[in-house]
Parts: structure tokens; sequence; C-alpha cells
């Protein structure tokens, strides 16, 4: 046997006992198990709905939660609260810090609203002569305006005045541009008056909106509209939930 091939012999045994040498063992991170995300939650689910996470990953040591409004916790077991109705994907990704690997999980979140905002109300007919056939001002249509009063007869708003109205004028449109939530626990009553400027406003007419039965159903109507056909009064009331 010549000395090259000797030498040959040589180098293949020498690559041969590093190769078996270099196992797993040798890099203990790729025999450490991977991450698994996983989570449950519970809380209520009306607006504003305080959610808490229970975090069931496996193998991880590093949290990153993405709620999908916008806001994210590296928190092991956040609270969030989710301010408006929606539906939202609230994300997970887990990792190990020790291995660099991660892994991630998903769920969606039916968030219901909680609370009704009043948009929009429009007048669109009401008596132009008092219940004993007098006319509310002389010589001139009424300065209308309306309050809202609660289930419990609390005042909630009132409304701007919209000035000598003759029918023509109809109907007449007011827009809301402060918060006024409407109360789902019982019917709630909106009042319209003609504003005499002497301290005593003349009643008009006056309807109501009742939200809780759709509420405890799941309806979340934007618009309602109420009428009384013993005297020409027409209303409609738009509104937004969160």
């Amino acid at each position: 046997m010549d000395n090259t091939h000797s030498l040959t012999c040589i180098a293949i045994l020498l690559f041969g006992i590093l190769f078996i040498g270099c196992s797993d063992e040798d890099n203990p991170t790729n025999s450490l198990p991977e991450p698994f995300a996983s989570f449950t939650y519970n809380g209520t689910m009306f607006s504003p709905a305080a959610i808490t996470f229970v975090n069931r990953s496996r193998n991880a040591d590093q949290y990153v939660w993405d709620f999908g409004d916008g806001r994210t916790s590296t928190t092991e077991n956040p609270t969030h609260t989710f301010a408006k109705m929606g539906v939202y994907q609230v994300k997970l990704t887990c990792s190990d810090t020790q291995t660099g690997k991660s892994s991630n999980t998903f769920q969606f979140l039916s968030i219901d609203p909680g609370k009704a905002f009043l948009d929009s109300l429009i007048l669109e007919d009401f008596p132009f002569v008092s219940a004993s056939g007098s006319s509310w001002d002389i010589g001139s249509g009424p300065e209308v305006y309306w309050d809202i009063e609660d289930p419990d007869y609390n005042h909630l708003y009132t409304s701007t005045i919209k000035y000598d109205v003759t029918r023509n004028a109809l109907p007449l449109r007011w827009i809301i541009t402060s918060h006024v939530s409407i109360p789902l626990n019982g019917e709630i009553g909106f009042w319209f008056y003609d504003e005499d400027f002497d301290g005593f406003p003349e009643y008009i007419a006056a309807g109501s909106l009742d939200l809780q039965a759709d509420y405890q159903n799941g309806i979340y109507a934007e618009s309602y509209h109420w009428s009384n056909d013993q005297r020409p009064f027409k209303m409609r009331i738009y509104l937004h939930w969160e």
C-alpha cells in the first residue's frame, strides 16, 4: 500500500468519526420541543367589553398579543377592553428565546354593542293647532324644540329651537353633535313644545322609543319611526351603536 492510499483512508476515517460525533447532542436547541401557541378568553361580550385572555401556550417564554383594534400587549395573560362593537381578530405569537422559534394562533371575537347614541331626529309632521283648535302663535308659526326623558322621567337632553315653523318647512331635522346616550332599560319620551319665551312653553305632542326588547333580542336598528294616528304627528330617530 502506497502512502497516498494510506493518507486517503486515514482522511475518510477521520471524516466519518467527526460526522458521527456531530449529533443533536452537540446542539441542545435542536432537541428542545417546538413552541405551541394557544389561548382561551372570558368576559362579557358587550362593549365596553373587558376580556381576560388565558395563555395556554407551551414551550415558550415570550408573548406578543395583537387585539385587532390597533393595540398590543406583551403580558402573558392580559386583560383588554374593546371599547366598541365589532369583530376583532385577536392574534397571539409565542416564542422561545433560547431556540428563536415561534408559533402563532388567532381567534375572532364578536363584541356586541353596549350603548346606543342619538344621531339625529326628523320631525315629519305635527299638529299646527292646539287640542282646542287655536294656533300656537298669533301671526307666526311655533318655535319648536323637544326634550328627552329617560324611563324614570329624568331629563336627558334639550334640542335647539326651530323658529317660526310653517308646514312648508317640514320635515324639520336636528343633527345631534353631543354624545346623547339612549337608555336600553325601558321607554324614553320625546316631548315637543312651542317656546313662547314667557317661561311657559306649550306642549305640542310626544313620542316614545323603547329599545329594550330589540336590544335583548340582538336587534340593533339604526332608525325608528313613530307616529300618532289620532293627531298628525310623525317623527323618525336615527341612532348608532357602540
